[in-house]
């Protein structure tokens, strides 16, 4: 006995249709209610990202609000917070957004210097002795 699969008419996903039967995926049959936990939403933006992603498209944000009802702002609120990735998007305003973040995390540390000021970590360079590289005693020695 095989399995068919065939691509959701309504949302695009693949789904299991023995017989080939349906046209549409369970889900989309249903017309189950829209996700309201924070965590149900975000399942379901992950999930959506991962799908076209697979399909090798990439969105913009729009386009995920569209396929999900989840409101722009909502989806902003998960990329500022970081839990969802950047790199599943193919959106202008999320690049600018990422280089932006990258910018100011450039400004508040420098790599190559430990002793740099970190955002809320006072400056804690060691103090520098006078005289410059030897001490004042060092160079009064009798040889």
């Amino acid at each position: 006995m095989s399995t068919d699969f065939t691509r959701c008419e309504g949302c695009g996903i693949f789904f299991a249709n023995p017989g080939g039967v349906h046209t549409q995926c369970p889900k989309c049959r249903h017309e189950e209610p829209p996700p309201t936990s924070p965590r149900e939403i975000l399942r379901l933006l992950k999930n959506t990202l991962r799908d076209s992603q697979s399909h090798g498209e990439f969105l913009k944000v729009e386009d995920l609000s569209e396929k999900t009802s989840v409101p722009t702002e909502k989806i902003w609120e998960y990329i500022h917070t970081g839990q969802i990735d950047t790199a599943s998007f193919d959106d202008p305003a999320v690049r600018a957004f990422v280089a932006r973040r990258q910018l100011e995390r450039m400004r508040t540390t420098h790599p190559l210097d430990p002793h740099a000021e970190t955002p809320g970590k006072p400056d804690e360079r060691p103090a520098r002795r006078e005289g410059g590289f030897h001490l004042k005693k060092d160079d009064d020695r009798d040889s």
